[in-house]
């Protein structure tokens, strides 16, 4: 059950279970989430770092809605 509450990734389990608090496994998912914005522009050219991330950010929106694409402007 601990798990599924604390959303499944094995760095926000063991934080959990290492301290029993949800803020340490939200502060994990902050930072995993920070390493994948920051490496998911790496190598892309300049110009193209601003698409990749507003791609990224509307996933949330997007997720569950059936949509096939996610629009990007």
């Amino acid at each position: 059950m601990i798990y599924v509450a604390v959303g499944g990734l094995p760095d926000a389990v063991n934080a959990f279970l290492r301290t029993n608090n949800m803020n340490e496994v939200r502060k994990v998912y902050q930072s995993i989430l920070k390493e994948y914005r920051d490496d998911m522009v790496k190598y892309a050219p300049d110009k193209d770092k601003p698409h990749i991330r507003e791609c990224f950010n509307s996933v949330p929106k997007t997720v569950g809605k059936g949509k096939q694409e996610i629009p990007v402007q």
